[in-house]
């Protein structure tokens, strides 16, 4: 495929792992594996690394920037066989954006107190051509994933309360 083919959030990196997703005694036993990573996104804008060549910045799920965190814990899958999560933050008090209608490429990057300075949140759209296709793909998937929680916290049918199920990529 010539590279004007390519479709910039359709790849990623990582092994699915679906086989793991129903066993959560196993996914909480990785969690607490010294190799269990994080991405953190604030506000759908993943945090990346600007300190070369813009990439994922994966935290370990002790890093102060996710000591607060929402919504479901959502596995992505294996990088090496070394566990990948996703998870939402909230705003921090020191933060100073204005509410609102955000535009469709927002290219404002924003700056946790507790990150060093290479590490910012960053929308996708601004930062498409400049990430690597594996971490778009990856990014994007957690994106996707955790809107979706966001947005569908209950039942279409009957309107009662659902829960997050297979480690994030189910809704019961």
């Amino acid at each position: 495929m010539k590279d004007a083919e390519s479709v910039t959030f359709a790849g990623g990196s990582l092994d699915r792992a679906a086989h793991l997703r129903g066993d959560a005694a196993k996914l909480e036993r990785m969690a607490k594996s010294p190799e269990a990573r994080a991405l953190a996104l604030w506000r759908g804008k993943p945090l990346i690394d600007f300190s070369d060549t813009p990439r994922l910045a994966w935290r370990s799920l002790d890093d102060p920037i996710l000591a607060q965190t929402y919504g479901p814990r959502v596995f992505l899958g294996l990088s090496n066989s070394a566990p990948r999560f996703a998870v939402q933050i909230p705003d921090w008090t020191t933060l100073e954006t204005a509410d609102g209608p955000r535009p469709f490429v927002d290219a404002a990057q924003e700056q946790h107190p507790q990150a060093p300075d290479n590490l910012r949140f960053g929308d996708l759209r601004a930062l498409m051509a400049e990430l690597p296709a594996a971490d778009a793909g990856d990014a994007a998937a957690a994106k996707g994933i955790l809107a979706w929680h966001e947005t569908h916290g209950f039942c279409a049918r009957c309107g009662a309360a659902s829960e997050v199920g297979d480690a994030g990529w189910k809704r019961v």
